[in-house]
């Protein structure tokens, strides 16, 4: 059973998403959770800016029953008031392998086509198989969340112009800063995030960045790619006063820019602070000094808006090659339900076979009895591809489970 229990920027505003933010050690930990209090562990755990999702896979129980354990877990691991639950939704089987395709294929985010979730999803999964934590059903969902997102990428104009946040936050500054070319960034972190908005402002030609993060060798391969200098962790308030746009993308429980930080650097210009983390690094904040603005990732969503439209004719399309995708998922997963059956029948006829040949052992000389063997194994062959072929239609090639329960009683594999 294929279940997902997910958040996002579409069903909770971010002062609530960033409360079930995971980091890769946190992954662990609920999963470890989970198996105490369910005795299944089979997840990936998407977390990015926009959204938190669990995708879990198991045999053991019922749809509901399932589904509280997995709440349970969550409540526990991020000591929550349950109430919050209300912002999740929650997905089964077939609908389950739709979100994930739309995800992958950038259909279910903010920005409307972007490139980012696909690697974004790929980490997750990574993490969690190398972690493992996912079985053959989820390895194989996710390598065709993959496949969807890739096809719907080159048969499809979806992810045409700015499709991650990164871009339309430098977008959104380029239109409301004069002379962007003239001006100093600063960028705390040195992520993926952060990398995508170094390179985007480079494309607008500023050269003049700072860069500040906990790994200084990261920070330092960051600046040797584009212009710039970095400079330590501890150090990057000296630097607010310095920059006309500070940029945050790390993964900091904790705000990094706080309301004094900023009152005590202001140098009087104009200067735009863009919050890119969830939980939000910067502090809110409701009185700035004028000319200084805060834009978070929620912000954002109305510069997108604007430009949305122009993809949206392509949904049609890439929904198209989604449900293709994923027929051919549900069809490799409901034939999977028949392969216990199939192996049973195999596996009775043989041993049919081998108790005969071993009772007649002693009546046919041995040539006599290598002709017989060849010939029942000639009949053993025709009659399994029969039954197979039978039971495949029967059940719809695994979809009818309640010709595939009657079955598995048949040849009591329940």
């Amino acid at each position: 059973m294929l279940g997902l229990l997910g958040i996002n920027h579409t069903t909770a505003p971010l002062e609530i998403r960033e409360k079930f933010s995971f980091t890769n050690d946190e992954i662990v930990q609920f999963a470890e959770t989970l198996s105490e209090i369910a005795n299944f562990n089979d997840i990936v755990v998407l977390a990015t800016c926009n959204r938190t999702e669990i995708y879990f896979s198991q045999k053991k129980y019922n749809e509901n029953i399932a589904l509280g354990f997995v709440k349970e877990a969550l409540v526990l691991c991020k000591h929550i008031d349950e109430a919050l639950l209300e912002n999740f939704y929650v997905k089964f089987e077939g609908n389950v392998v739709k979100h994930l395709f739309s995800v992958t294929s950038g259909l279910d985010s903010m920005v409307l086509g972007e490139d980012q979730i696909l690697s974004q999803v790929k980490d997750a999964y990574l993490f969690c198989t190398e972690a493992a934590l996912t079985d053959a059903v989820l390895m194989r969902l996710f390598q065709k969340s993959f496949e969807a997102g890739k096809r719907v990428r080159t048969e499809t104009k979806l992810n045409c112009g700015a499709t991650s946040m990164s871009f339309v936050a430098v977008d959104f500054c380029n239109s409301i800063i004069n002379n962007i070319q003239q001006k100093t960034v600063l960028l705390i972190g040195a992520g993926e995030t952060a990398a995508l908005v170094m390179q985007a402002f480079f494309e607008k030609g500023v050269r003049n960045f700072i860069v500040s993060n906990r790994s200084q060798e990261k920070a330092d391969a960051l600046v040797q790619r584009y212009s710039g200098k970095s400079v330590g962790f501890d150090s990057y308030p000296m630097y607010l006063s310095q920059a006309d746009v500070i940029i945050t993308a790390t993964a900091s429980k904790t705000p990094l820019v706080t309301s004094e930080m900023i009152s005590a650097t202001f140098n009087g210009n104009q200067q735009l602070y863009i919050d890119l983390s969830v939980p939000r690094n910067i502090e809110a904040i409701e009185s700035l000094p004028t000319g200084v603005s805060i834009i978070t990732i929620d912000d954002i969503q109305k510069v997108i808006e604007a430009n949305t439209q122009k993809r949206k004719d392509c949904v049609s399309s890439a929904e198209v090659i989604i449900d293709e995708v994923v027929a051919e998922f549900m069809e490799w997963l409901s034939f999977r339900a028949l392969r216990p059956v199939l192996r049973a029948i195999k596996f009775n006829l043989q041993n049919i076979h081998r108790e005969e040949m071993k009772n007649q052992a002693n009546n046919y000389k041995l040539a006599d009895l290598q002709i017989i063997d060849s010939y029942c194994q000639k009949l053993i062959t025709k009659y399994e591809r029969a039954l197979i072929k039978n039971l495949k239609d029967l059940t719809e090639n695994g979809k009818n489970t309640d010709s595939l329960r009657m079955i598995n009683k048949l040849f009591k594999l329940e």
